[in-house]
């Protein structure tokens, strides 16, 4: 089908009843999970910010920063690139490939610790000024074995569709790590907080290897594990390039404010950044992992992925555009309830970051068809590009305007990135955005521009109005 006939379907491209449903079914679902999560981490982040404060937040962001790039090398991104594959495959030979996934994950994952290990006493030069702190790093090591192998699962879940094995597997873990973390943050202090990240990575590792025995498990030899395996680490490896790009220029980021300013203001742009990204993200977690295998499905049919994708945007805009409000309206609350008085410099970063939450949303739904098409060398070069555009923006506006330049910082890196992912969704592979979908964009921009404008220049009690007026329309549109 041409062009001209994709345009004039999608014209009167109406959300279908049953996707969205499993849209939001999916959301409903992974979002409680994701809630359970984000209240087991507000638990350890209060203890740390109580009985360590801020500098307990910066140091955790540090480890955090060294283990999720290694993570991120080590478990090669397959409960992305896998699922792909699974997503494709029917019948007997998805035993097959599940087998070869937590294979591989095996492998990636002890590569991964070893890694950690070898350079520990490096890392530690680099965070900490000396080398007497290696045994830490050593310790963290526990965090990509357990990750790497849990995302196998995730990948063989997300895969089959299999979401409520998925949410299950994800509740475990976060009780378990947190039942042990409270009483070492108490009783430790700052010194619990490796120990507390160790913790996340054995309980992850264990809920693995717990959920693999009740699978099928088939005998293959290890040479045909790697033939098995090719296509999926091939797109892995090009995909980890692109995050670990993104992830060197957070870590760039997160050194510079540790030299230009302090521990404690690292702690408290974290925990902004956190609150901004991971909390406010809850509501679409669950739609991107309903949403790739869907997209992975049906990528060879242009149509049917302009349609999905447009589907996608519309049904996210509506969902958000109440969430930024109430967030908008009640932030110096939130940051009061989750963190402490002193996190409340944070407020000019969190409160513009929030209305680019859309933008990054928006965004997100365009640059799947990168994962979905297995487009792994576009995806390098789109991470770039954002992490260059981060880094700069970051740190020039945080130089001269603080964290009200973040906040101007982070609307604008999402607005580039949305153009360039749009860009190569056009041009690259000719596929287009319904009118519509755009429409709503455009009406969810301005809610949120006059959401952010009428807090700052009147006050939340008109933020909180703006909210409650629009609350039913998004409702309604949701349903259909």
């Amino acid at each position: 089908m041409g062009k001209i006939a994709i345009r004039q379907r999608l014209r009167g491209l109406r959300p279908s009843h049953s996707t969205t449903r499993s849209i939001l079914q999916a959301a409903g679902i992974f979002g409680g999970v994701r809630v359970l999560n984000i209240l087991c981490s507000l638990i350890r982040n209060k203890l740390i910010a109580v009985f360590v404060g801020p500098a307990g937040v910066g140091l955790i962001s540090l480890y955090n920063s060294v283990s999720d790039m290694v993570t991120t090398l080590s478990r090669l991104n397959i409960d992305q690139s896998a699922t792909r594959d699974i997503s494709q495959t029917s019948g007997a030979d998805i035993d097959r490939i599940s087998t070869v996934v937590m294979r591989t994950t095996w492998v990636f994952g002890l590569l991964g610790a070893l890694l950690l290990c070898v350079f520990s006493p490096l890392l530690s030069e680099w965070s900490f000024g000396t080398s007497d702190l290696w045994w830490t790093f050593c310790l963290l090591a526990t965090v990509p074995l357990g990750n790497t192998l849990y995302c196998g699962i995730c990948a063989i879940y997300q895969g089959t569709r299999n979401f409520k094995a998925l949410a299950r597997s994800g509740i475990w873990p976060a009780l378990a790590a947190i039942a042990i973390s409270v009483p070492l943050i108490i009783i430790l202090g700052k010194d619990s907080i490796i120990w507390v990240l160790t913790t996340y990575g054995i309980t992850y590792g264990i809920t693995a290897l717990i959920c693999r025995r009740k699978s099928r498990s088939i005998a293959i030899p290890w040479r045909q594990v790697w033939q098995l395996a090719g296509s999926f680490i091939r797109l892995g490896a090009l995909i980890t390039v692109g995050v670990i790009i993104t992830q060197l220029f957070n870590y760039l980021f997160v050194l510079f404010l540790n030299c230009y300013a302090d521990t404690g203001t690292l702690g408290i742009y974290q925990a902004g950044f956190t609150l901004v990204n991971a909390y406010v993200g809850v509501v679409f977690t669950g739609m991107w992992v309903e949403f790739l295998p869907r997209l992975s499905a049906i990528i060879h049919s242009s149509k049917r992925t302009s349609i999905a994708v447009s589907h996608q945007i519309i049904t996210t805009a509506w969902l958000l555009m109440p969430i930024i409000g109430f967030f908008v309206c009640a932030d110096k609350l939130i940051v009061r309830l989750l963190y402490a008085e002193n996190f409340i410099a944070m407020l000019p970063f969190i409160t513009l970051g929030i209305a680019g939450v859309l933008l990054r949303a928006v965004s997100w739904c365009i640059a799947h068809t990168m994962l979905a098409k297995g487009d792994g060398a576009i995806y390098v070069v789109s991470e770039t590009v954002s992490g260059v555009v981060f880094l700069t923006l970051h740190v020039t506006l945080y130089s001269t305007l603080g964290f009200l330049g973040l906040g101007i910082a982070y609307i604008i890196w999402y607005a580039l990135y949305l153009l360039f992912v749009y860009i190569v969704y056009r041009r690259r592979y000719r596929l287009t955005i319904d009118a519509q979908a755009w429409k709503v964009v455009g009406m969810a921009t301005a809610f949120a521009a006059v959401c952010v404008a009428s807090k700052l220049l009147v006050g939340w009690w008109l933020t909180l109005l703006l909210t409650l007026a629009i609350l039913p329309t998004s409702l309604r549109r949701l349903r259909g």
